[in-house]
């Protein structure tokens, strides 16, 4: 399912947990400070999909295509609950992007 980068706070899970779930954060995963590429190595072997609000992920997403499939919430700096609110509006297109084998890269604005 869903894999919540350390630039989000492992709190929105509580908030998420429901509508996604199985959703986690990379703290629950002990991956605090790690690489990016180890971030990413991670979600693929455990079939994952990254959420993040920088762009990082989507230039590993162009260097090496997917899976992982990668989320890009890119709303500048927002709060915990201004992120949970935007997932749960979203929630459709991002199960739709889960679901198909087109795309690895959405970008929510």
């Amino acid at each position: 399912m869903l894999l919540l980068d350390e630039n989000i706070s492992y709190k929105a899970i509580t908030g998420l947990d429901k509508i996604y779930p199985g959703v986690t954060h990379i703290r629950m995963q002990g991956l605090i400070s790690e690489s990016d590429k180890k971030v990413w190595d991670f979600a693929l072997a455990n079939s994952l999909c990254i959420v993040s609000f920088d762009n990082d992920f989507e230039i590993l997403y162009q260097q090496y295509g997917f899976p992982p499939k990668v989320i890009h919430v890119a709303k500048g700096n927002i709060s915990t609950i201004e992120f949970i609110k935007i997932m749960e509006t979203s929630q459709v297109q991002i199960q739709e992007f889960i679901d198909t084998s087109e795309t690895g890269f959405l970008k929510i604005l």
